[in-house]
């Protein structure tokens, strides 16, 4: 009995996950659709931590900053 309890928290975890991320979807949808190619850059959390200086190299010329210190530098990257 106790095991249903859990698949049915499990399964109402999975559930709100999915909206969540459908949502995100819903709303990347609308800032592409309203925006500019050049006002808008996606970040993917893993690509960001696998690709480090790659993704520094493409967010430092997205914001409009080159060969600084990007730590001494305060922006907001929605992720």
């Amino acid at each position: 009995m106790l095991w249903k309890l859990f698949l049915e928290e499990q399964k109402t975890a999975i559930t709100i996950h999915i909206e969540a991320i459908k949502k995100r979807f819903e709303w990347i949808n609308i800032l592409r659709n309203e925006l500019d190619d050049d006002s808008l850059l996606l970040v993917d959390f893993e690509g960001l931590i696998d690709n480090y200086s790659e993704y520094k190299i493409a967010i430092e010329s997205f914001i409009g900053i080159k060969n600084q210190n990007i730590s001494k530098t305060k922006c907001i990257l929605i992720l």
